[in-house]
């Protein structure tokens, strides 16, 4: 076993998910004990094959199945050079430790993982993940969720070609996407003792938008994001703050799934939110009952009844909103929210 030097730099998402990620790793490994896929009922069979692939070195087969179908077997000059490696729910730990829960939160059916290297490009490879998260909801949900804790997410896709600028993160060696029910997430791995983080950041803007738009056009569907974020007041919204959280939103137990959307207007900022639609109005009351007397860590909140939807606004940092603000923005909120669930006519 091989190991290179590992190294770590900081995006410049500093506060978010992607704010630390390995851009320097190199194993080489000697995969011991893995089968041939052979289709023999005689164990000694399947053991005696698997032992003579060890024998003669020969790595392990491409097979493609599931999110592997979205691998290209090439892009540009660069070719798939490792066996892609497959995880569900019940396995994906062993890939990502301590980061698991939340893609089974969001919906993973199943992820697939391979690098990719290029003759022309020494000392230097890309991983492509892709994760099947079931829905494209989900697949939303878990690519907004890396702009947690990042003040202003509006310049996330910035110098991305479209449609790719409005639906990807780029950071510094990495690069975050989706597509239907897909997420897709790029690396840049620099192997050579001379790199940067300043090269590999100039390099990934270069590389990975390239990789994510040939990923893309496997992936025939192209849903947008969730139509009800059409509902919420469009004055003072950050750009690309929209959300889907499919538990516990704004840390509440008895609101369930729902949206939210980040504001700003000076010192203040704030937060719109709505859940899914529930059952009916009898449901959205007794949702709104449980999750009015909740514990919000002493910030501003109103809650509203908007039809099958809960829908209020909460204080985002500091800076109190004042009683008259926070009104006046719930009450924009429901108006907009009871008048887009009228039937049309």
């Amino acid at each position: 076993m091989v190991f290179a030097v590992m190294k770590k730099m900081h995006s410049r998402f500093h506060g978010s998910e992607i704010a630390m990620k390995t851009i320097c790793l190199c194993f080489t490994l000697v995969t011991i004990g893995f089968f041939s896929g052979c289709s023999s009922s005689d164990p000694d069979r399947s053991v005696t094959a698997s032992n003579d692939m060890e024998a003669r070195n020969v790595p392990p087969p491409m097979t493609f199945e599931g999110p592997g179908k979205k691998l290209p077997t090439k892009i540009d000059n660069w070719e798939i050079s490792s066996a892609p490696r497959y995880f569900g729910a019940d396995n994906l730990y062993d890939l990502i430790n301590g980061g698991a829960e939340i893609y089974v939160q969001f919906g993973l059916k199943k992820m697939v993982t391979s690098e990719y290297r290029s003759p022309s490009i020494k000392n230097t490879a890309v991983t492509v993940e892709i994760y099947d998260m079931g829905s494209p909801k989900g697949a939303f949900g878990r690519t907004a969720r890396f702009l947690d804790g990042l003040l202003d997410p509006s310049g996330v896709g910035e110098g991305l070609p479209s449609p790719l600028s409005s639906k990807s993160i780029l950071g510094d060696g990495d690069m975050v996407t989706w597509k239907d029910r897909f997420m897709i997430h790029l690396t840049l791995m620099d192997e050579s003792p001379t790199a940067s983080g300043e090269s590999i950041a100039l390099a990934g803007k270069k590389i990975l938008p390239l990789f994510a738009a040939t990923v893309c056009a496997k992936i025939e569907n192209d849903p947008p994001p969730p139509a009800i974020f059409g509902l919420f007041p469009v004055e003072k919204k950050l750009s690309r703050s929209e959300a889907w959280h499919p538990e516990h939103l704004i840390g509440v137990d008895g609101l369930g799934a729902g949206y939210t959307v980040r504001y700003v207007d000076g010192d203040l900022a704030w937060i719109a939110f709505a859940t899914e639609e529930l059952t009916d109005e009898a449901t959205s009351k007794s949702a709104w009952e449980s999750a009015k007397g909740a514990d919000v860590e002493g910030r501003a909140l109103v809650l509203k009844v908007a039809g099958k939807h809960v829908v209020g606004i909460i204080q985002d940092g500091n800076e109190p909103l004042g009683d008259k603000l926070i009104d006046d923005l719930a009450a924009t909120l429901l108006a907009s929210f009871t008048l887009g669930s009228q039937p049309s006519t």
